[in-house]
């Protein structure tokens, strides 16, 4: 729905989707799937009262606002370990409200191997397939925010720093791990700068958003391989070519997207 800094908006979302299937509340009875480069649950000391509520959030402090005012157990895709909070939790209205994570596992967190030293932390890549116990014991009943930073600049450009390790083919095997154990009923897509017009970019936001709906891209998959292959070639034969400069050119164009589309 827009650029990063508007990955607030979410909180007012994920609210409207869980009251139309009356799981609104602090019942902790669905789970929050936060697909993102960055946690966004930087709450700044005095932004917090007693109860545990917020005077304002902002793109970078939402993801435990969630949590708390909703009802809703958080489960990150990609971003940063905090091995200390991610393992304490939130505070919530009814006590603890526990943090899942695609790398650092509840089994992860539960050993204490990661107490005095982070050598946990050592090889985290951030496309970590999601454990299955972590998917079955949390809530079957799922949100899935998914921020366009969390994949790597060959695949499309944000306006955030991003994940380079991660393509859209592993985000597709991530989100074929995720389904068998969640019923999505609610999802947004946002991250994309306003000043861009990418045909390739717009591919891989179609896919991205087909997957997350359950349908079928492997012939899109099959097309968008075949872009990025044209684009590595621009890549070999230019000098100065930047896969960070959002004005590069795409390798499809607008009238072969929409010919791929039909």
């Amino acid at each position: 729905y827009g650029d990063g800094e508007l990955h607030h908006y979410t909180h007012a979302l994920t609210k409207l989707s869980a009251e139309k299937r009356g799981l609104d509340g602090p019942a902790l009875d669905w789970t929050y799937a936060h697909f993102d480069q960055h946690r966004d649950d930087w709450s700044v000391e005095g932004q917090i009262n007693p109860n545990g509520s917020r005077n304002y959030i902002n793109c970078a402090s939402f993801v435990d606002a969630i949590a708390y005012d909703h009802g809703a157990i958080p489960f990150f895709v990609g971003p940063d370990v905090m091995p200390n909070k991610d393992s304490r939790g939130y505070r919530g209205p009814n006590g603890r409200i526990p943090i899942y994570h695609n790398w650092f596992t509840k089994a992860r967190q539960r050993s204490g191997g990661w107490g005095r030293f982070h050598a946990w932390l050592e090889g985290y890549m951030g496309d970590e397939l999601p454990a299955i116990p972590d998917l079955q014991e949390t809530p079957t009943p799922a949100y899935l925010s998914f921020d366009l930073d969390y994949l790597c600049s060959q695949e499309i450009v944000t306006n955030f720093d991003q994940n380079e390790n991660v393509k859209l083919r592993r985000v597709c095997q991530i989100l074929d791990r995720i389904r068998p154990y969640k019923r999505l009923f609610g999802a947004d897509i946002l991250g994309l700068p306003d000043n861009i017009c990418h045909p390739l970019s717009a591919l891989t936001m179609i896919i991205l958003a087909r997957k997350i709906m359950g349908l079928g891209v492997a012939r899109l998959l099959y097309e968008h391989t075949r872009a990025k292959r044209l684009q590595a070639l621009m890549v070999a034969r230019s000098q100065v070519f930047d896969f960070l400069d959002r004005r590069r050119p795409s390798p499809i164009s607008e009238e072969e997207l929409l010919e791929i589309l039909r």
